[in-house]
């Protein structure tokens, strides 16, 4: 629903940054993963923190959903965080989507919050700003910290190129990502890149191939399409 609380009017999200998740391991048929593949069959860019459990077979859910783009993190150093989820998940599909910064970042506070309390008992660094006795910024760490950038870059995609699809967003966020060194269950694509993704020419579709658990001695394929897009700027 949008802010007239109708759907399907015009009005709704393009976008739905969720750093959330629980620690719940599955194959992505679960009903909120299911819910978040249901929002992109509806046109809708997901993107999802992996998670915060640093180990292998650790995508929270929804993170595990199928059509999402699910984020790992990096400090800004793109060293890989330690804390960052790796994949596969459990029936062995290739996740995280891409990794972003998420180590150290300043965000600002809501009032009222748990996170208000932790900054006003010292167990976080925070800052009053306009010096009314009220924190307003504080610094945080997590994969719901490194899930924004992600969100603002498929944002700025879409302003390029409105005609875009969300399968698209994700496809060019995966490959114009910067290859890290680490395995594709830790980085997926790699560290996202603004600069290439709003101005790469070329759609590939898919960004990831997964074959998922393969049994038997049967060959298997998968075909790669490559189609020149040049950004085209939406009007304000």
């Amino acid at each position: 629903l949008g802010p007239d609380g109708i759907s399907n009017t015009g009005d709704e999200a393009d976008i739905l940054s969720l750093s959330l998740g629980a620690y719940s391991f599955t194959d992505g048929t679960d009903p909120l993963s299911m819910a978040c593949d249901r929002a992109v069959e509806e046109g809708r860019i997901v993107v999802v923190a992996a998670g915060n459990w640093g180990e292998y077979f650790t995508i929270g859910t929804p993170a595990t959903a199928k059509k999402v783009i699910t984020v790992g993190a990096t400090d800004k150093q793109d060293i890989l965080a330690y804390f960052s989820s790796r994949g596969p998940t459990v029936d062995y599909r290739i996740k995280p989507d891409v990794l972003a910064p998420g180590v150290g970042i300043w965000a600002a506070l809501a009032n009222g919050s748990e996170i208000e309390g932790d900054a006003n008992s010292g167990w976080i660094p925070a800052v009053d700003v306009d010096e009314d006795g009220r924190y307003d910024y504080v610094q945080l760490s997590g994969t719901s910290m490194s899930t924004p950038h992600v969100s603002g870059i498929a944002a700025l995609i879409k302003q390029m190129n409105s005609s875009l699809g969300s399968r698209d967003v994700k496809n060019i966020l995966i490959s114009t990502a910067v290859d890290l060194g680490y395995n594709v269950y830790q980085q997926g694509g790699g560290r996202v890149n603004v600069t290439s993704a709003i101005s790469t020419p070329v759609l590939i579709d898919p960004g990831t191939i997964s074959f998922g658990v393969v049994k038997g001695n049967s060959p298997l394929s998968s075909t790669i399409k490559f189609t020149f897009s040049p950004p085209n700027p939406a009007m304000p």
